[in-house]
């Protein structure tokens, strides 16, 4: 969920874009968000390990289209979070109390039910060669934090409390379908920018954490419940970096607030300019009462309906605003404006107080203030960052036991990792190396070979069952893959060297007239 109200206010500045358009990048992946995605799409029974295959092929997209992500684990919950992860469990697991809540009124904030799968997840993701980090707390903070420290470029997440947290870009709504807009390369994401937000309209964090103290977060109902426009009003009103101390005055400056009232329910005043005077507004409504005469009613209706008047003292709008009057009680050159606008503000702002400070609860809270300002900074440690070795025997074993899929089948998926990660620079330990290549590829117009593998150490000698492969079919068609061209010449230029001499048309060699002759006189 997140902070109610804070896509809203992000929507007109959010950009979809194509995958292609952030190849290249490192993002932080709230795994979480992924995996309640998957388990939410069929019944939870029927289907129990649906998040590990949505999560295997949503990863292996980002790695095949240039994309490094970053996992990132739920650490323990706030105790703030209490009450919407009671809730969040009974429309789950329909209700069905967990081994810890079972002794416990209160509901489990270490996660323990959804430990198990997070462990499952991780474990697929490390054979996968895909790096994974584990939070204090929240696991939109710690992508936050990585996103605001520069050592990723953007957070994948639904949750708009990453913003709140600190990240300065977001991409939402990650899709992988022909119909997401991505074009040839497939796929899209919606990207937020904090920094454009804020240079557009003047909603930075501290605004955001403001809404979140007014209408609602993960961590509470809000003080101000569903009053979003309302909300979003007043905080157009206030600059960034004084928002927060602004709400805590709600509760400290009690008198201001109580002057602030008084000014804004005098009566009398000019909307315009906000100055006293009722001497003008009488005499119309007097003379009104008193026609009796139909001209001299038709004379007085006309008077009192003369346009461009001030309010008060009946004044041309140019005598009033260059020489002052003394029944509105001016000086010269009164030309104050938007009085009516201004009270408007003042009673926003007090109706929203009221609210608040009579909602039941402290307002502002103090630990949902200190849960986003003070967000553990815990990533430090370059160390647990570090790349993991992809392994397909582990893979394997993941897979076939988890989700029932055959050995052939989880090869053939896995391949095209195991190969992109052996084109690159630095390699731990090779497994596997090129054989031979069989012909040219060119999949969504990229110049590409298709080529056979060969295992170097027998690692994965009869990895695969006898029983799976057809009669008379040939091991090595498993070991196929396609891989770019320019990366085989870097890597592989002997190979591609061999190759494209045997793919080599001889020269033709053009016959004289002379040796035409000479085959044309040759007798049989």
């Amino acid at each position: 969920m997140g902070i109610k109200g804070l896509w809203t206010v992000f929507a007109p500045y959010c950009e979809k874009k194509s995958l292609h358009e952030i190849q290249g990048e490192t993002v932080a992946v709230d795994l979480s968000g992924w995996i309640c995605d998957s388990q939410n799409v069929t019944d939870y029974y029927i289907q129990p390990k649906l998040y590990l295959r949505n999560l295997f092929f949503r990863t292996v997209y980002l790695l095949l289209a240039d994309i490094k992500p970053i996992f990132v684990l739920e650490g323990d919950a706030p105790e703030l979070k209490r009450d919407v992860m009671a809730a969040r469990n009974a429309v789950q697991f329909r209700g069905a109390p967990s081994q810890s809540s079972k002794t416990s009124d209160k509901p489990d904030v270490a996660r323990r039910r959804f430990r198990g799968v997070l462990k499952e997840c991780e474990s697929l993701l490390k054979s996968m060669g895909v790096t994974c980090i584990k939070g204090s707390g929240e696991a939109e903070a710690t992508c936050a934090q990585l996103n605001a420290q520069g050592v990723v470029h953007a957070v994948v997440s639904q949750d708009s409390d990453c913003f709140a947290y600190g990240a300065c870009r977001v991409y939402r709504n990650f899709s992988v379908s022909n119909s997401a807009g991505g074009g040839a390369m497939q796929g899209s994401v919606d990207c937020y920018d904090a920094d454009v937000m804020f240079k557009s309209n003047g909603f930075g964090r501290n605004k955001m954490i403001a809404l979140a103290l007014l209408c609602g977060c993960d961590y509470g109902v809000g003080a101000c419940g569903s009053s979003i426009n309302t909300v979003v009003s007043f905080l157009h009103t206030v600059p960034d970096d004084k928002i927060i101390h602004r709400l805590i005055s709600w509760v400290s400056d009690t008198k201001e607030y109580e002057e602030r009232g008084r000014w804004a329910s005098l009566p009398g005043r000019c909307d315009r300019c906000g100055h006293a005077g009722r001497l003008h507004a009488k005499k119309v409504k007097m003379l009104i009462s008193w026609v009796s005469d139909t001209k001299e009613y038709e004379e007085r209706g006309r008077w009192a309906s003369l346009p461009g008047r001030c309010d008060r003292c009946g004044h041309a709008g140019r005598l009033h605003a260059k020489k002052g009057c003394p029944v509105c009680a001016t000086g010269r050159g009164c030309d104050d404006k938007g009085h009516k606008a201004k009270v408007a503000e003042v009673k926003r702002e007090l109706s929203l107080r009221t609210r608040a400070l009579s909602c039941g609860v402290p307002f502002p809270e103090p630990k949902v203030m200190k849960e986003f300002l003070n967000a553990t900074n815990n990533h430090n440690n370059q160390n647990d960052l570090t790349t993991p070795v992809p392994s397909l025997i582990q893979f394997v074993k993941l897979m076939c036991s988890k989700l029932d899929w055959t050995e052939r089948y989880c090869v053939e998926k896995f391949l095209p990792i195991l190969t992109k990660w052996h084109l690159q620079d630095t390699v731990i330990c090779r497994k596997i190396k090129p054989k031979e290549i069989k012909k040219k590829r060119n999949p969504k117009g990229v110049p590409s070979y298709e080529v056979v593998w060969d295992d170097i150490n027998g690692e994965f000698e009869g990895l695969i069952p006898d029983d799976q492969f057809e009669d008379d079919e040939e091991p090595r068609k498993v070991w196929t893959s396609i891989e770019r061209q320019d990366l085989m010449r870097k890597y592989y230029p002997d190979l591609v060297e061999i190759y494209e001499e045997s793919i080599k048309k001889p020269v033709k060699v053009k016959k004289t007239r002379q040796k035409k002759d000479k085959e044309n006189q040759d007798p049989d």
